[in-house]
């Protein structure tokens, strides 16, 4: 009975830290069924970009929706590899969907590598603001002049 137990908490101990992560993409548009449409590692100054997300299933399951807000967090990624906050999109949706989009343009600055994570936004305060360590989903972009 006590090994019953132990091997109940440390698989739920084991459990806990992980998050659901998806495919984040940098596209330029998404489909009626927000699949992505032409997706960039490598765009310019100039170029409109939306972010898309893809999880192989229903993001915190499909029983019951709730409201949820996705940040979308892009960072500059120097060098060495340190991340410094640039921009970010906040969106309002709700759970239990596949994949999830941005309706709104986002444009790069100036040219550099960028980090772009998707982080459930309930969550944001237990995260590191610079690198996080988890999130729904992360990519890079080059951007050139």
């Amino acid at each position: 009975m006590k090994i019953t137990i132990m091997l109940i908490l440390l698989l739920m101990l084991t459990c806990a830290g992980f998050a659901q992560t998806g495919t984040l993409n940098i596209c330029e548009n998404t489909d009626d069924n927000v699949f992505p449409i032409n997706i960039y590692t490598n765009a310019s100054v100039t170029t409109p970009v939306m972010f898309q997300i893809e999880f192989s299933e229903s993001l915190y399951g499909n029983t019951e929706r709730s409201q949820m807000f996705i940040l979308w967090e892009v960072f500059k990624v120097s060098e060495n590899g340190d991340e410094t906050p640039v921009g970010d999109i906040q969106m309002r949706t709700e759970s239990g969907y596949k994949r999830y989009a941005t309706e709104q343009a986002f444009y790069f600055k100036e040219p550099g590598k960028y980090a772009v994570y998707a982080i459930d936004y309930y969550k944001r305060d237990v995260y590191e603001k610079r690198g996080y360590k988890e999130y729904l989903g992360k990519t890079f972009i080059d951007i050139a002049n």
